[in-house]
């Protein structure tokens, strides 16, 4: 039992690692003028007001994976340390993995976390892109690398 969710933490980790080098990751912020700094820093000002503004209802982060046969020893060693991290962020209520392998040995690997609100999201990601600068990872590169392909949505709690 308890290496069935060790399993599902590693999973979970590997698709939030993904998930966030899709998200976050911008090599090119450095070089932006003050002016698209500026706008870009309206733009997160008002993000985060309607943040506030809208239902504080809990979200689902689903994500949908690709992982070549080749790839997926490396990418779930990869994911351990970052895995103990995310259980520790405030906001996660519940996480799911689900996988499932092609004759090739290939991987699709979906996870669903539900998150409290966009607010919890948002600090996690932060957090955990944080950890990652910390930790000398390079998400974006390990993806490209491993030639995984990942599909992500954001879902909102449906109103009765």
């Amino acid at each position: 039992m308890k290496s069935k969710m060790s399993k599902k933490w590693i999973l979970f980790t590997a698709l939030f690692m993904v998930a966030l080098s899709v998200l976050k990751a911008n090599p090119n912020h450095l070089s932006k003028s003050k002016t698209e700094t500026k706008m870009k820093d309206e733009k997160e000002s008002i993000e985060a007001k309607e943040i506030h503004s809208e239902d504080a209802g809990n979200v689902a982060l689903i994500d949908k994976l690709f992982i070549p046969a080749g790839s997926i020893d490396e990418l779930l060693s990869q994911t351990k340390t970052v895995g103990k991290f995310i259980k520790t962020l405030p906001g996660l209520i519940s996480q799911q993995a689900f996988e499932s392998r092609d004759e090739q040995g290939n991987m699709t690997l979906i996870t669903i976390a539900i998150w409290e609100n966009k607010e919890a999201l948002s600090k996690a990601k932060d957090a955990v892109q944080g950890e990652f600068q910390r930790l000398n990872i390079q998400p974006q590169e390990f993806i490209k690398r491993l030639n995984i392909k990942m599909e992500r949505s954001i879902y909102n709690t449906l109103d009765n």
